[in-house]
């Protein structure tokens, strides 16, 4: 026969029991499909992920009267999530641990898409999302050969083999003009 609650509450790992019941229990009283996320007990497979869809009829008096449900394995797909994270957080400390300034450029448009934490540093941006809405303009003098036009040729002519180095008069975001070493490269990211 159909298992009861008690039955399909023993297949789900302890450690994921106190949230899982309580969101089952909800399920199989609402009237909207639910999905629920938990992980099967060790005894009943190897631990996989799961991702549950419930569906529940009601009678003519509102009662709740059968629930159905599928379970699809994500156990994969929530290793890689899980891993893609984890490689995100040691890119993120790499980038804002190096002394060097990083930009990175949308090449069509200029605009600025990430900075890290050196950039803020040396261009005077009190945050990150200061640096994130400035214009394409606001790091340059203007001043000829250092110009917004020149700044675009340069991009377009960097590849992604051997980075484009060359010195460029820049601006702070207070207006105060330095001079930096450029190190410019195309990627897809």
């Amino acid at each position: 026969g159909n298992p009861t609650l008690d039955e399909c509450m023993s297949r789900v790992d302890p450690d994921d029991l106190a949230a899982t019941k309580p969101a089952f229990m909800a399920a199989m009283k609402s009237r909207e499909p639910s999905v629920l996320e938990f992980r099967l007990s060790p005894a009943n497979g190897r631990g996989q992920t799961v991702r549950m869809h419930i569906e529940t009829s009601f009678d003519g008096d509102g009662k709740p009267f059968r629930s159905f449900g599928t379970i699809q394995d994500i156990t994969e797909s929530r290793r890689a999530e899980e891993a893609l994270r984890d490689s995100e957080q040691k890119f993120r400390a790499i980038f804002n641990s190096t002394e060097e300034a990083i930009f990175i450029h949308d090449a069509e448009s200029g605009r600025v898409l990430d900075v890290n934490a050196s950039m803020l540093r040396l261009y005077g941006f009190a945050s990150k999302e200061d640096a994130l809405a400035a214009e394409f303009s606001d790091s340059m003098t203007g001043e000829p050969p250092h110009t917004v036009g020149r700044a675009r040729e340069l991009i377009t002519a960097a590849t992604g083999d051997t980075p484009l180095v060359f010195e460029w008069l820049a601006r702070k975001a207070d207006g105060t003009h330095f001079w930096v070493e450029v190190s410019l490269r195309r990627t897809r990211i």
